[in-house]
C-alpha cells in the first residue's frame, strides 16, 4: 500500500509537471504573408479580414508612402500588377491611389476593394499581431519611419507590433525612433562559415549580432542548428515562403517561432495536428 501510495504521488507530480511545461510550451505564430493573399487579393482589407477568419494570429504587410505623405499597402513600388492603374506609388496622391480598383486582378468578386491605408489595417482588429514592412526607408520615402512609428503609436499599438525589414539601416533608424517596439530583420539566407547574409544584396557579418528581437529566414535555409544558435542568442526565428504542407510540417519540426506563408489556414491546420503543437485558443 505504502508502495502504490509513493507510485501514485510520482506519478501526479509527473503529471502536473508536464501540464505546466506544455501550458508554457512556446506559441507558434501563423503569420498570413500580405494576408490570406492565397484566397483573396494581397495587401487589401478583404485578404486582411480572410486571415483573421482563418485563425491567423499575425498580419503581416508591405508599406509605400505616397507622394503627399500617406501610407498605404501593396507590395510594389507601382501600382500596375494588382490595380487597374499604372505609375509609381511615390508619383501619386492618396486620393489618386484609392481611386484603383485593387481586387479585380485577382477575382472580379473583390472589384469594390481599395488599397487601404495603414491606419485602416491598424483599426481592423485591436488584438491580432502586426508585421509592417516598408518596402523602402527614408532613402526613397522621406520620413516613413517616422511615420509608421507615429500610426502605431496613435493607436496604442506598440505591444502588437513587429517591424520589418530586409534593410538593417531601416532597423536601426527603428530602434533610435521607438526602442519598445520589437524589430525585425527578413533575409535570404546566411552563410556562417563566411559571415554572409544574402537579403537584398549581399551583407556582411553575423545577423545573430543584430539589435533585432526577430530573424526571418527563406525556407530553403532555414535548419534546426540555426534556429537553436538563434535562441541561445534570445531571437525569435520566422520561417518563411512556407506555403505547402510538407514544408509548413517541416519548418514546425526543426523549432521555427513562426510561419508565414499565403496558406494561414494550412499552417493552422498543421499546427493543431501535428503532436506536441500547443493548439490555439
Amino acid at each position: 500500500m505504502k508502495w502504490a501510495l509513493t507510485s501514485l504521488l510520482v506519478l501526479s507530480a509527473s503529471s502536473a509537471a508536464f501540464a505546466q511545461d506544455s501550458a508554457q510550451a512556446p506559441r507558434i505564430l501563423t503569420i498570413a504573408h500580405r494576408g490570406a493573399s492565397a484566397i483573396a487579393p494581397e495587401n487589401t482589407i478583404a485578404a486582411f479580414r480572410k486571415a483573421i477568419e482563418l485563425r491567423a494570429d499575425a498580419l503581416e504587410c508591405d508599406i509605400h508612402q505616397t507622394k503627399d505623405g500617406h501610407l498605404v499597402l501593396l507590395h510594389d513600388d507601382r501600382v500596375n500588377r494588382t490595380t487597374n492603374g499604372s505609375g509609381s506609388v511615390a508619383k501619386m496622391s492618396l486620393e489618386e491611389i484609392r481611386a484603383l480598383d485593387a481586387g479585380s486582378w485577382f477575382n472580379t468578386d473583390y472589384a469594390a476593394e481599395r488599397i487601404p491605408t495603414l491606419e485602416d489595417l491598424i483599426l481592423l482588429d485591436s488584438t491580432v499581431l502586426l508585421i509592417l514592412e516598408p518596402k523602402h526607408g527614408s532613402d526613397v520615402y522621406p520620413g516613413i519611419e517616422a511615420r509608421i512609428v507615429e500610426a502605431v503609436r496613435k493607436h496604442n499599438a506598440e505591444g502588437r507590433t513587429i517591424l520589418k525589414s530586409f534593410d538593417t539601416d531601416v532597423l536601426e533608424t527603428f530602434a533610435m525612433l521607438a526602442p519598445e517596439i520589437s524589430r525585425l530583420y527578413v533575409f535570404v539566407g546566411h552563410l556562417s562559415w563566411l559571415s554572409v547574409t544574402i537579403d537584398r544584396g549581399i551583407s556582411f557579418g553575423d545577423v545573430l549580432d543584430l539589435d533585432v528581437q526577430w530573424l526571418q529566414v527563406w525556407r530553403p535555409f532555414a535548419s534546426r542548428s540555426f534556429i537553436e544558435k538563434a535562441h541561445a542568442s534570445g531571437k525569435k526565428v520566422v520561417v518563411w515562403g512556407v506555403h505547402e504542407k510538407e514544408d509548413i510540417e517541416e519548418a514546425i519540426r526543426i523549432g521555427a517561432d513562426g510561419l508565414e506563408s499565403d496558406h494561414p489556414d494550412r499552417v493552422d491546420e498543421a499546427l493543431r495536428k501535428m503532436q506536441g503543437s500547443p493548439e490555439k485558443q
